[in-house]
C-alpha cells in the first residue's frame, strides 16, 4: 500500500458468474475510510448490482442476435460456461432437458472447460461449441454449447417417435440406448450390463444401421429431441418385464 501511494482500499464484490466476479475497488490517499463512507456505499451498492445485471441482459441479448450465434439460440437447449467449465448461462430449453438428461447434468457439474472441449472434440457430445474470447464480458475464455439438432418435441410427437424407436429394437439394445442417453460411457456400459465392451460395439452398430445413423454423436443428436419421452418408455418396458440375458438378444 505505502509503494502504491494509498493508505487504504475498500472493494465491492459483485454476484459470481461461474467462477468470476467484477469487482470495483476505492482507494484514499489518506486516513482511513469511516464508518459512514462504508454505510454510504452499502447504500450505494444495489444500484451498481442492477446496472451490473442490466449491462448483462444487454450483452446476452446482443450474443443471441449476433452473425456468429445460431439463429434459434433461445429456441433450443444451449449454455454458457466460463474458463473453468463452470455454468454461466443456460436457456429454458437447455434446463427443461438437464432435469431430467444426466448427460447434461455431468456437463454442468462434472466436467471441466478441457474435458467439455475434447468431447465436443471426439463427437461425444451433440453440440456446437464457440470459444469466447479473453474480452468477453459475460464469460471471458469461456465457451458456448449449443444444441446441433432441432429443438425439443412435444410431448404426443416424442411419444410417437419413441414407440418407433423401442419397436425397432431388442431388449439389451434397448439397455444400451437408455444408458447412451444417460452419458454413460461404452466401459461404464459394458460393466454396468455385465458384458465385453466388444458386445456393446457390436450392438450399437446394430442400433446405427436400425435408425440410419453412423456414429454415437449422430445417434444422440437425433434421439436428443424426444430423450425425455424415449427414456420414459425404455424405463417403464424394463419394468414391464424380466431382465434379459445374452442369448435373448440373439
Amino acid at each position: 500500500m505505502k509503494k502504491m501511494e494509498f493508505t487504504d482500499e475498500l472493494a465491492i464484490f459483485l454476484p459470481s458468474v461461474g467462477r468470476s466476479c467484477l469487482s470495483l475497488f476505492f482507494e484514499r490517499k489518506a486516513d482511513r475510510f469511516t464508518k459512514e463512507d462504508i454505510e454510504r456505499i452499502e447504500r450505494f451498492f444495489p444500484i451498481v448490482h442492477g446496472l451490473h445485471q442490466a449491462h448483462t441482459r444487454t450483452l446476452m441479448t446482443a450474443m443471441h442476435s449476433a452473425a456468429h450465434a445460431p439463429a434459434s439460440f433461445q429456441d433450443r437447449p444451449a449454455a454458457i460456461f466460463d474458463r473453468h467449465g463452470k455454468l454461466v448461462y443456460s436457456t429454458p430449453k437447455w434446463r427443461q432437458l438437464a432435469e431430467a438428461d444426466v448427460a447434461l447434468r455431468n456437463i454442468e457439474w462434472s466436467l471441466s472447460y478441457d474435458e467439455i472441449r475434447q468431447q465436443l472434440a471426439d463427437g461425444a457430445l451433440p453440440f456446437r461449441g464457440m470459444e469466447l474470447d479473453c474480452m468477453n464480458s459475460i464469460a471471458p475464455g469461456g465457451l458456448l454449447l449449443h444444441h446441433i439438432g432441432e429443438g425439443v418435441m412435444d410431448s404426443e410427437a416424442g411419444e410417437r417417435a419413441s414407440s418407433s424407436i423401442v419397436d425397432q429394437l431388442t431388449p439389451r439394445e434397448r439397455d444400451i440406448i437408455a444408458l447412451t442417453l444417460d452419458g454413460f460411457s461404452t466401459g461404464a456400459i459394458a460393466q454396468r450390463l455385465r458384458i465385453s465392451k466388444g458386445s456393446v460395439k457390436n450392438r450399437r452398430l446394430r442400433i446405427y444401421r436400425k435408425l440410419d445413423v453412423s456414429s454415437e454423436r449422430e445417434l444422440v443428436t437425433a434421439l436428443m429431441p424426444f430423450a425425455n419421452q424415449l427414456k420414459w418408455q425404455l424405463a417403464n418396458l424394463k419394468l414391464r418385464t424380466l431382465p434379459c440375458n445374452a442369448s435373448e438378444d440373439e
